[in-house]
């Protein structure tokens, strides 16, 4: 997934700045992070202000790794389960958190 950057600007603490590379390089070929820009998948502008409200019983954070790891689990209504559901394999934990510490400032 990563044709294009997000933004070229590099978050301060290191963690986002990890997810925001793992992002930019497994996530953008099919997420934008502008307003009303669809590619494949809907856009994450303004996640981290709406994912607390996705699923009843997950916070934010607990949805965004349900989704990243289980991403059939919970589709947003227009899209279909097109997403790869290997990123569990693929990215270790810590990986996996530092995008959640990414998607987390997309407000």
């Amino acid at each position: 997934m990563g044709a294009c950057s997000s933004s070229t600007k590099e978050p301060a603490d290191p963690l986002v700045a990890e997810g925001k590379r793992l992002f930019d390089k497994n996530c953008t070929s099919c997420h934008s992070i502008k307003p009303n820009l669809t590619i494949t998948g809907p856009s994450l502008y303004g996640l981290a202000s709406r994912a607390g409200e996705r699923m009843a019983g997950l916070d934010a954070r607990e949805y965004l790794y349900l989704s990243i790891t289980a991403p059939g689990d919970f589709l947003v209504e227009g899209f279909a389960n097109l997403m790869k559901a290997d990123f569990a394999e693929k990215l270790s934990a810590d990986e996996i958190n530092s995008v959640i510490a990414y998607l987390m400032t997309l407000e």
